[in-house]
């Protein structure tokens, strides 16, 4: 069975870099999803222009959206000649808020767009964009660093057990999604947790050494116990000393081991915050998206629903 069935992906048709299109054909071509290449004429505030005004612009914007409109085309013909179902669509107003309302009309059920180069620079960075769809639209995103491998060939997922039921299967779905693209790709998968003592600095300031150490290592066993009951029903799936228990913060953690591995594909989970709409990326897991050099797919939990309303 697929993941996914219904990719959005959301293609620069301006720049030379084609990593998104061939990442999304390969994930479509092994899961057997259709496909939708989506770009954006950007016009902040577009829906609120006069009437006069919409005429004045909406030539240029026509001009502007058939340009993109062709060359999305003609990306889209080695995906059709590939066996895939690809449509193209160009979208009108600003990037991230067009791409999560064609998410909302169409029920699509993984977004996919490109990192960026840092112009001027080699750095790598997520854009606005990304930050936004990662943290409010109602399926997962998927992330796609120039220069990787298109099909992952070692898959780093990064959880955290916890003690608590909703904890643990939002674990549990991390590592079933990187098992299935494992499974497509023939991938080798990793999985750290990245684990810390609560208020380690505050305490060792009020007990004594032994105390100090007996604290730090209750904490170390009881996340052993975790990672290893989160993982006893995928035993036989993994290979020798693919768990690794790491103590220390996620932020610098997740991101270090991600590049001594040389992982292609980093899988992250969002968290929930009790008593609003919609489930939330947390500040431990942007941080590290800020900071990580290989692909990343960031998974919604069973339950997700966009804080937004993405139909207006």
């Amino acid at each position: 069975m697929s993941l996914w069935r219904r990719f959005l992906v959301h293609v620069d048709a301006d720049s030379r870099r084609r990593d998104v299109v061939r990442a999304a054909s390969e994930l479509a071509v092994d899961s057997g999803a259709a496909v939708k290449l989506v770009d954006v004429v950007d016009a902040p505030g577009w829906h609120h222009l006069t009437s006069r005004r919409r005429s004045l612009e909406g030539g240029v914007l026509s001009v502007a959206a058939e340009q993109k409109r062709e060359r999305l085309s003609a990306l889209a013909e080695p995906l059709r000649a590939a066996g895939l179902e690809v449509s193209v669509e160009i979208l009108v107003g600003s990037p991230w808020p067009a791409v999560l309302k064609e998410v909302g009309k169409r029920g699509h059920d993984l977004v996919m767009l490109a990192a960026r180069r840092q112009r001027g620079l080699r750095q790598v960075v997520l854009g606005g964009t990304a930050h936004h769809l990662v943290r409010h639209a109602p399926c997962p995103v998927y992330i796609v660093h120039p220069g990787h491998p298109r099909r992952p060939r070692r898959i780093l997922v990064a959880v955290d057990p916890g003690d608590e039921d909703v904890s643990r299967e939002r674990a549990a779905k991390l590592v079933r999604v990187a098992l299935e693209l494992a499974a497509l790709s023939g991938a080798r998968v990793d999985v750290v947790h990245a684990w810390r003592p609560f208020a380690e600095r505050i305490v060792r300031h009020r007990v004594s050494q032994d105390d100090l150490r007996a604290y730090v290592e209750e904490t170390r066993r009881r996340a052993v116990v975790e990672l290893r009951s989160l993982l006893a029903p995928f035993a036989d799936r993994f290979e020798p000393r693919a768990a690794r228990l790491i103590k220390g913060d996620p932020v610098t953690v997740v991101p270090a081991l991600s590049a001594e591995l040389g992982s292609d594909l980093l899988v992250l989970g969002t968290v929930a915050r009790t008593g609003i709409a919609g489930v939330l990326i947390g500040n431990t897991a942007e941080e590290i998206l800020d900071r990580i050099a290989c692909s990343v797919l960031v998974v919604k939990p069973d339950g997700f629903v966009s804080p937004l309303r993405l139909e207006d």
